[in-house]
């Protein structure tokens, strides 16, 4: 891969086009980010990709952040990532969803039930007060989600708790902060966002233009290209100096940007919505 000056810097590229980022809301943040995101890992398998459809859709993005340093709204569809509808979540008719809390649904509990069948022989013999090994026992008592990570099911950080609500709520909390924390380790879910982003976090992105920083990032791994910090400093910040723009972008802005690409921000960005 070939190392480039700032005179490579495509000529699309215009740091101010991201200007109108300081008035996004935050699911504008969340949409903008997870396309991205798609974008990222596709242009790592774009030669070896064989979807016409992924790669239009690709094609399709790229263009409008080349044009509008975002993806409008009309460019965008919701099917590209092969998200199946929220279903709906009733009790007594009343829809119940918040954010990162919901129900389980019973098709959710149906899909869980089939992720068992490896096991299903020990849960009978269990439930037939049948002798087991340590092994089978340690299986049938472990919980769904120990067993769905050692089985390398797709968690994506949800987790299964049942919840006594006859409890005071003094209790539930305090349990719920205690269980939130040890479960977070014991499934290396360590660098979620401990609060709510707001209005200060997204001046900060807009400020150090993480999202010119991802498309350049996009852009060089589709040409097959190398940026050096300092030449990735000079194209996103063109009017500083006496700054040492390329420990800036690798200290700063580099893992900032990566931080924003990843599943957990992401999906605490969705949680706020």
């Amino acid at each position: 891969m070939q190392k480039i000056n700032i005179e490579d810097i495509p000529e699309w590229f215009d740091p101010s086009n991201y200007d109108d980022a300081i008035n996004y809301t935050i699911r504008e943040w969340f949409l903008q980010l997870e396309y991205r995101s798609w974008m990222i890992n596709v242009v790592d398998r774009f030669d070896e990709l064989n979807e016409k459809e992924s790669k239009d859709r690709f094609d399709n993005f790229f263009e409008s952040i080349k044009k509008h340093g975002h993806i409008p709204p009309e460019d965008i569809d919701n099917k590209f990532l092969d998200q199946a509808p929220d279903p709906e979540y009733f009790v007594t008719g009343e829809k119940i969803r918040f954010g990162s809390v919901r129900l389980i649904t019973c098709s959710e509990i149906y899909r869980y039930a089939s992720d068992l069948s490896l096991i299903i022989e020990f849960i009978m013999k269990w439930e037939g007060r049948e002798e087991l090994t340590p092994e089978e026992l340690s299986y049938v008592l472990c919980s769904y989600d120990e067993y769905a990570k050692e089985a390398a099911f797709n968690v994506y950080g949800f987790l299964h708790a049942q919840i006594d609500l006859n409890a005071s709520d003094e209790q539930i909390q305090s349990d719920l902060s205690k269980w939130l924390k040890l479960m977070r380790e014991k499934f290396e879910l360590t660098s979620v966002p401990v609060k709510n982003f707001k209005g200060t976090d997204f001046d900060k992105w807009v400020n150090y233009c993480v999202l010119g920083f991802i498309d350049l990032s996009i852009w060089s791994k589709y040409e097959k290209k190398i940026i050096p910090m300092h030449i990735m400093g000079q194209a996103l910040f063109p009017n500083e100096f006496n700054v040492d723009l390329g420990e800036k972008v690798r200290k700063t802005i580099k893992p900032l940007a990566e931080g924003l690409l990843s599943y957990s921000v992401i999906d605490a960005l969705q949680n706020q919505i």
